[in-house]
């Protein structure tokens, strides 16, 4: 039974940096999954893939997952608007990355 899924989306423009996305099941929250899981595809991305960042995106009330970000030496850059919400709203997401000297 899988307890989350974690992907790095590899920039087909920039094939020098990746978007990376993550979940973990709530029952499972609070054990270092997720951090532990982005901190060693972080790793992977810069050593084998040769990637020069990462970037996440992260809507601003979800404070578990900017924590994740923050203990894997994300930072936050900046936000991003986009219109993707089920109402067509548009929705606010920070935008953080974890630069390859930062490893």
């Amino acid at each position: 039974v899988p307890c989350g899924q974690i992907i790095l989306q590899i920039d087909k423009e920039n094939s020098s940096s990746a978007l990376v996305s993550y979940w973990v099941d709530a029952q499972l929250s609070n054990r270092q999954i997720a951090t532990t899981s982005l901190t060693l595809i972080k790793q992977y991305a810069f050593a084998v893939l040769n990637l020069n960042f990462l970037e996440a995106y992260v809507q601003p009330e979800n404070i578990k997952s900017i924590r994740v970000l923050e203990k894997a030496n994300f930072d936050k850059t900046e936000s991003l608007y986009q219109a993707n919400s089920r109402e067509g709203k548009p929705v606010s997401h920070l935008i953080y990355k974890a630069h390859l000297q930062h490893l």
